[in-house]
């Protein structure tokens, strides 16, 4: 990999976790001076990061304008947990039934992560981007036990669009969101039922839902 390459490839990653944490909110403009400032790279890394997060959909670009923090209006947010509800549902109906004492140990010791990550730093009371990662973890090897590569690839770009909303709204709230529905998925999944496991994943993302919309 070229030596550009790697540097846009960590600053994608770094303006997404600033975007995850709040330094940058939804609807703010990037600009792409102030961020090579910031940053310490060139204006074509900035670019070019900026442009595979706007193919994520986490940023918007907009001609004569430029790149702004992606805004996902009420209605968007109901059609993510629809497409959620279906790609995931079906990718946990799979895992139940394809999914290996392996698959199953992996999803375990991802759920036992998750439980003992903090969601806000202890000093500050930021959030903590372990516990986004170990949440996406959580969740997408519930997904890979399907052992469908397109299906894993639709549910991970829909989670990226989902965490947008998921961070902010955890953004000055002390809130533990899921975590008696994440054991509850957990058990329903490892007890090979897929109509609890589907009951729980619904009104897990129906919960989350009504949490941003308060």
């Amino acid at each position: 990999m070229k030596k550009d390459q790697t540097y846009t490839e960590t600053i994608m990653h770094s303006i997404r976790r600033d975007i995850i944490l709040g330094t940058y909110r939804p609807g703010d403009k990037l600009v792409i001076s102030e961020l090579k400032k910031y940053y310490q790279v060139s204006l074509s890394v900035i670019r070019e990061a900026l442009t595979r997060l706007t193919e994520q959909e986490i940023v918007t670009a907009t001609p004569n304008v430029g790149f702004r923090v992606a805004q996902i209006s009420p209605q968007g947010i109901q059609e993510l947990k629809q497409a959620r509800l279906i790609n995931e549902g079906t990718a946990i109906k799979l895992a139940i039934e394809r999914g290996s004492i392996e698959w199953e140990a992996k999803l375990v010791a991802a759920y036992y992560k998750l439980v003992h990550t903090e969601i806000y730093l202890p000093k500050t009371q930021q959030l903590n981007l372990e516990w986004f990662m170990a949440h996406k973890h959580f969740h997408m090897t519930i997904v890979e036990g399907a052992g469908n590569r397109f299906l894993s690839k639709i549910c991970l770009r829909l989670w990226n669009q989902s965490e947008l909303s998921r961070s902010q709204a955890l953004v000055g709230h002390k809130v533990a969101p899921g975590i008696e529905e994440h054991r509850q998925l957990t058990k329903a999944i490892t007890d090979r039922d897929v109509d609890r496991a589907l009951e729980i994943h619904a009104a897990h993302l129906t919960n989350g839902i009504n949490h941003r919309q308060k």
